[in-house]
Order: structure tokens, then C-alpha cells, then sequence
């Protein structure tokens, strides 16, 4: 059996880290995870994943230095932002500038990623 796909979550808060991975992995996918984003564009290029998904708000950074550190590194990952601070759909436009695919507000329910994620997976059909 070949190996799945991957999909890196980086979040600071525990909790999404158990709540989300099991209805990422029932879809197909093994999650990779990582508490900030210092290592999440070394850890982009060596997994590949199919997504990232990437909180805005981090400890030691930012998730915008993270995901443009990401876009620098690899090409073609789609990148959902998501936090709960609704501050951030203000800055729509620069989100996508900066190579943002998609913005979620937290809480967003898991049938919701998991849907989105697998719009933004261009192999997904093939699951």
C-alpha cells in the first residue's frame, strides 16, 4: 500500500491537533503537525503535502512570515489561513497576495476543512 497524502496543520493550540486530524485522516490524508511556524517551510519541502493549513497567529512569528517563507520554498501548496481573530478578513486581499488560498474563522467545523481541503487537493478526485 503506497503511503497518503499529507496535509501539514500548524497550530499553537493542542486542541486542534486532536479535534481536526481525525476527520483530515478518515478523508484520506495523514496529518503532519507542528506547533509554530519556524519549521513549516523546511518541513513543506520535505513532505510535500497537498495542503497547509496555517494559523495566522503563532508563538515566535507570524503565520503570514510563515506562509510566505513556504511560497519562497515550494510552489503549488495550497495554503488555508485560519484564526480566531476576525481581524483578519480585513485583510483579505493581502492574504491572497501573499499566496493565501483560502481564510477560515475559527471554529470552522471539521466537515468544513475537510471539504475545503479536498477542493484545494488536486488529486483528490483520485481519492
Amino acid at each position: 500500500m503506497g503511503s497518503r497524502p499529507k496535509i501539514l496543520l500548524v497550530d499553537d493550540d493542542p486542541l486542534m491537533h486532536r479535534l481536526y486530524p481525525p476527520y483530515i485522516e478518515r478523508a484520506g490524508y495523514e496529518v503532519v503537525s507542528l506547533l509554530d511556524g519556524a519549521e513549516a517551510a523546511q518541513t513543506t519541502s520535505r513532505e510535500l503535502p497537498k495542503v497547509v493549513i496555517m494559523d495566522m497567529v503563532l508563538p515566535g512569528g507570524d503565520g503570514m512570515t510563515a506562509i510566505m517563507d513556504i511560497k519562497r520554498t515550494v510552489t503549488g501548496i495550497p495554503v488555508i489561513a485560519i484564526s480566531a481573530n476576525p481581524e483578519y478578513h480585513r485583510f483579505r486581499q493581502l492574504l491572497t497576495q501573499s499566496g493565501v488560498d483560502l481564510f477560515l474563522s475559527k471554529p470552522f467545523s471539521p466537515v468544513q476543512l475537510v471539504s475545503e481541503i479536498r477542493r484545494l487537493d488536486p488529486d483528490s478526485k483520485s481519492r
